[in-house]
């Protein structure tokens, strides 16, 4: 497993917020987790706090592996694939 680095903690601030409990179909799902992805993939900060928080709240709750795993880039998707192949026909 690769070395994660130095987090800092920069400063902490207030927020207010609301927490929505959703009811959505699996088909309202998929759309927007790809909506998501696709705004968020070149965001790295806050990418990097979306894998921080999940590592953090797993620690909290007790999970015994709650680092993050670092995957290898070598392995593809079927879905990148399929688009591969769909742009050159």
């Amino acid at each position: 497993m690769a070395e994660l680095g130095h987090i800092k903690i920069k400063g902490e601030r207030r927020v207010q917020m609301v927490e929505l409990d959703l009811d959505m179909d699996e088909k309202t799902i998929d759309r927007l987790a790809h909506a998501g992805f696709n705004l968020i993939k070149y965001e790295k900060e806050d990418l990097a706090v979306y894998a921080f928080r999940k590592a953090l709240e797993a620690m909290v709750k007790g999970d015994k592996e709650c680092t993050l795993q670092i995957k290898n880039k070598s392995r593809s998707s079927k879905r990148s694939s399929q688009r591969s192949r769909s742009r050159k026909s």
